[in-house]
């Protein structure tokens, strides 16, 4: 009970961050940036959107353990919203085992914050709206935050077999 009640302490959210970066292995930015600069320069058709907010430029994302800070302290998550967190990032790990292959740069934040948003909506009778997450987090969008919500929904709800049987449908 005493853990509740104190400030969330460094080693915490390092903890967390940890667990977030074992849900799915991810790309680092500089390897990703060179891989998707040399398949835009072999694409004639490729565009470069300037989203100011959009994680599209994942070498302005911070490292996941100051992003985790980042977005709890901004936020004002309670401790009791980020052991539920924990829990979700663990059933999210075991559902993505078997099919998970490296994600972007920047997944393992989209991952964090997307089970950040939903346990809070989960705990909490008055939760943040998606256009409040958008500023605690401040590099994502808020169509971005829907989406990353949307997905980690699907993920956590619908039955491993069934998702395969739609997917090849």
């Amino acid at each position: 009970m005493e853990f509740i009640s104190q400030p969330t302490s460094l080693t915490f959210l390092a903890f967390l961050a940890d667990q977030a970066s074992k849900v799915i292995a991810c790309h680092d930015a500089a390897t990703y940036s060179n891989n998707n600069n040399n398949n835009a320069s072999s694409s004639s058709s490729s565009s470069s959107s300037s989203r100011s907010r959009s994680s599209g430029s994942s070498s302005s994302l911070p490292a996941l353990t100051e992003f985790v800070d980042f977005i709890v302290h901004r936020s004002s998550v309670g401790p009791g919203t980020l052991l539920a967190a924990l829990v979700l990032l663990d059933r999210l790990r075991h559902r993505l085992a078997p099919v998970a292959k490296k994600g972007m740069p920047c997944t393992c934040q989209r991952i964090f914050l997307a089970t950040l948003v939903v346990t809070s909506k989960l705990l909490n009778d008055t939760a943040p709206r998606n256009g409040h997450w958008m500023q605690y987090a401040y590099y994502f969008t808020v169509a971005e935050i829907n989406l990353m919500e949307k997905q980690l929904l699907a993920l956590l709800v619908c039955p491993s077999g069934l998702t395969a049987a739609l997917q090849t449908s």
